[in-house]
């Protein structure tokens, strides 16, 4: 996660918040979740994470992500804030719990609701 923030850092004025994202997703969750996040930001502002290079039979393959879409909020919480950070790795990458994901897929935004790992 440490390098998300850095990239959040240096794309964008982040309010210090954004330093606790750091505790919240790391590369080896979202390795083992098979995909890569990356922080996406639109006219300045943090949108949501990218997902990209995900792998089959991993868990955002299983939960119908596509490359490319973008996360924008779980369970009506914007990823870009703290808890909606948390809710993204404690929902989505790690599969504690079922939730809505709000994601935006080739320019319509949807919703895909994630079911938690049994």
């Amino acid at each position: 996660m440490k390098h998300l923030v850095i990239a959040f850092a240096l794309a964008l004025p982040v309010v210090a918040s954004h330093v606790a994202l750091a505790d919240d997703i790391s590369a080896a969750d979202t390795d083992a979740a098979g995909a890569r996040l990356v922080p996406t930001v639109r006219d300045g502002k943090a949108v949501g994470f990218k997902v990209y290079a995900i792998k089959p039979g991993g868990r955002f393959a299983a939960q119908r992500f596509e490359n490319g879409d973008t996360i924008q909020k779980i369970d009506g919480e914007p990823v870009t804030t703290d808890k909606g950070a948390a809710l993204l790795h404690d929902a989505v990458i790690a599969g504690k719990a079922d939730a809505k994901v709000e994601i935006q897929r080739k320019g319509t935004t949807m919703v895909i609701a994630t079911t938690k790992k049994s």
